[in-house]
């Protein structure tokens, strides 16, 4: 490939991620199936979108001296200074950066959405570092990945970056799917959800049973789920027979996280053909680069073009970087033995379930000490003494202001009671791994808790009591409880209002 060959595809690829990313955006979150074929509404300049934010991000570091010294630590030095996101995942890497954590660990840490969509769409920076290389752009994307994500939230990212490296030299959507799946574990959920949605496609070519079969499958109460969200994407490639916007259309159409399924899409198409993004795709972005407010602290290439050329200038200084890939540790709730917090608590229990709907909390004086390893509990039927567990915790405000507590319930009814006062009955129907379950589920992040969600205007200086009450809906499905407090104006986590540093 020559270097005018490989500036095209680059420039192709910015351009391509900058138009799925502002199709989408309006339809983030969306039940589908969606009936877009065009910006709908039609934008009058590109919608910023962290999707290409991020990848600005780490492009700007590298260039400010970065090149040397590439790696997570670098990756995470920069999220910790210029990244103010407080949504799902990055929340959380936010949070565990200032709990001391360092590589995988980062990722790994008490990450209810560690298998979100937040890594595989940084994956085309990696690969236009790459090209023609697969192996050395996954390399390069676990670093980034493992920020703040593990299990299928890392491999996602290793996929699409390894295959999308590829696709500098390879044009055949069966050999760059093959090449990138061989990189990923037979356990993974996103080799499945791959090979399910070819052989469903392959059964049928219809495009709403194959999107049908991927949402039970794969849907779950997070419509940020990366298997099911790479499976739409997938379909869209296939359904779209090589025409750039029937395909991007064809993968927002399925719903769920739209931006991100149509920016990633749009992005490996236009490295395949550059010239496949039509005249009419282009014309409302026109070739703009604004970034979210999000991103704070560097100055961005004033446009695609600059951006462009900042990649092609990355490509060869990093000729020389040889990353390699580490460990890609599964998702749990995290343990004693990997956590760098505790939140001590006391244990409790009751017999009468109409406890959760008292005014006042439960005494749990003079029962069980314990320590939970972080902010993610699964409770599971033995665990339960008595058909209510209740845990007290200790909630520490070093100064007065307002504050947002969640106490975010799976798989079961549960009363909270902050500082004595009663807060609500809550419960969410669907766990972890159930399907079917509506776009509105609330789901343990700061902007999506909805009703687990308590704002205190202000919380005064000291301690308070945080009481809550659980009895399980099914014994024979684990109990999830997430606890947190967050920035009311910037809805990140407040890393110690609850933990405390592990002895």
């Amino acid at each position: 490939m020559n270097a005018k060959d490989y500036r095209k595809k680059v420039s192709a690829c910015w351009l391509g991620k900058a138009v799925g990313g502002t199709l989408g955006q309006p339809h983030e979150g969306k039940q589908g199936p969606l009936g877009l074929t065009f910006y709908d509404p039609v934008p009058k300049g590109l919608i910023p979108n962290d999707d290409l934010d991020l990848q600005v991000l780490w492009a700007e570091r590298l260039r400010a001296g970065g090149v040397s010294r590439f790696g997570t630590a670098l990756l995470a030095d920069a999220w910790d200074h210029h990244v103010v996101f407080p949504w799902d995942e990055y929340g959380v890497c936010k949070r565990n950066i200032h709990y001391g954590l360092r590589g995988a660990a980062l990722g790994a840490f008490d990450n209810w959405f560690a298998d979100g969509m937040g890594a595989i769409i940084r994956s085309e920076l990696w690969a236009c570092l790459a090209p023609g290389d697969p192996e050395r752009a996954a390399a390069f994307a676990w670093h980034d990945a493992v920020l703040d994500h593990c299990g299928d939230g890392v491999w996602a990212e290793v996929l699409f970056a390894a295959l999308e490296a590829l696709a500098f030299v390879e044009s055949d959507r069966d050999r760059l799917l093959d090449a990138g799946l061989a990189l990923l574990p037979g356990d993974s959920s996103v080799r499945r959800a791959v090979a399910d949605t070819r052989r469903w496609w392959a059964e049928s070519g219809d495009w709403e049973a194959v999107r049908r079969k991927i949402r039970t499958a794969y849907g779950t109460i997070n419509f940020t789920y990366v298997a099911e969200n790479l499976a739409y994407i997938v379909l869209g490639w296939l359904a779209g027979g090589g025409d750039f916007g029937k395909a991007i259309c064809a993968a927002a159409n399925c719903g769920a996280d739209v931006d991100c399924t149509a920016a990633t899409l749009g992005a490996l198409l236009a490295i395949i053909n550059p010239d496949g993004i039509g005249a009419e795709w282009q014309a409302p972005v026109s070739g703009e680069l604004v970034l979210s407010p999000g991103v704070v602290g560097i100055v961005p290439p004033c446009d695609l073009d600059a951006f462009t050329e900042w990649t092609v200038r990355l490509c060869a200084e990093m000729r020389q970087t040889a990353p390699r890939m580490g460990e890609v540790c599964p998702q749990r709730p995290p343990a004693p033995e990997d956590s760098p917090v505790q939140l001590p608590v006391r244990v409790g229990w009751e017999s009468d379930r109409a406890v959760l709907e008292r005014a006042a909390p439960p005494e749990v004086n003079g029962t069980a000490r314990a320590r939970r390893p972080g902010h993610w509990l699964r409770l599971h039927a033995a665990e339960f003494e008595k058909p209510v567990r209740v845990e007290r915790f200790v909630l520490h405000m070093p100064v007065q202001r307002p504050a947002l507590v969640m106490s975010w319930v799976s798989n079961a009814e549960a009363a909270v009671w902050l500082d004595g006062k009663h807060a609500a009955v809550q419960g969410v129907e669907w766990g972890l791994s159930d399907r079917g379950a509506p776009r509105s589920t609330p789901v343990p992040s700061f902007h999506r808790a909805g009703p687990f969600v308590q704002r205190t205007d202000p919380l005064a200086a000291g301690d308070h009591d945080l009481t809550v009450a659980l009895t399980p809906r099914d014994g024979a499905r684990p109990v999830d409880l997430v606890l947190g407090v967050g920035n009311t104006e910037t809805k990140l986590w407040e890393p110690w209002a609850l933990a405390r540093t592990a002895e």
